[in-house]
């Protein structure tokens, strides 16, 4: 399905922030891939769900070749899943000031060099980023649902080379 995603070691650990239908069909598709996925969501049950959305996802993904084995870990506590993670795929509600305030959080815990993912249909990545230190690093990621099972996604950065970073 994603070539690059296969064959990009340097992407070992991902923190997937929301854990609702497309956060789980996110973590999904990293586990197949065997990345490490570090998840939170601090709805309640969110836990539960996400390990029977990613079990129930197993096998359609290894029909798509996706023979992946990474671990998935969740913690109630963002700092712990964004800890150590290389990458940051953020599936909070489509609401922009609860997207707002949890990109500018996830942006002073994660080291610089984190490019962050936004899952968004229709919020401006200009309005969400507006109180976070590093923006150039923030990227929107509009996946076709489900991400685990439609490899397309469209995504839009400021810095040509963080966007051409998370592409792979």
């Amino acid at each position: 399905m994603n070539e690059a995603l296969d064959d990009n070691e340097a992407l070992r650990t991902i923190a997937v922030v929301g854990c609702g239908t497309v956060g789980a069909s996110w973590a999904a598709l990293f586990v197949a891939y065997g990345r490490d996925v570090q998840a939170t969501d601090p709805s309640p049950g969110a836990e539960a769900r996400l390990r029977a959305f990613v079990e129930r996802a197993r096998e359609p993904l290894r029909e798509l070749g996706c023979v992946g084995e990474g671990r998935l870990e969740f913690t109630a506590d963002l700092e712990s899943a964004i800890e150590g993670a290389q990458f940051v795929q953020e599936n909070a509600p489509e609401n922009e000031e609860t997207k707002r305030d949890l990109l500018a959080r996830i942006d002073r815990l994660a080291p610089p060099e984190v490019i962050v993912a936004g899952s968004t249909s229709s919020l401006l990545r200009s309005r969400l980023v507006v109180d976070c230190a590093y923006r150039r690093r923030h990227v929107c990621a509009h996946p076709f649902n489900p991400p685990h099972l439609v490899p397309l996604v469209e995504i839009v950065g400021e810095d040509e080379d963080v966007v051409s970073r998370a592409v792979r």
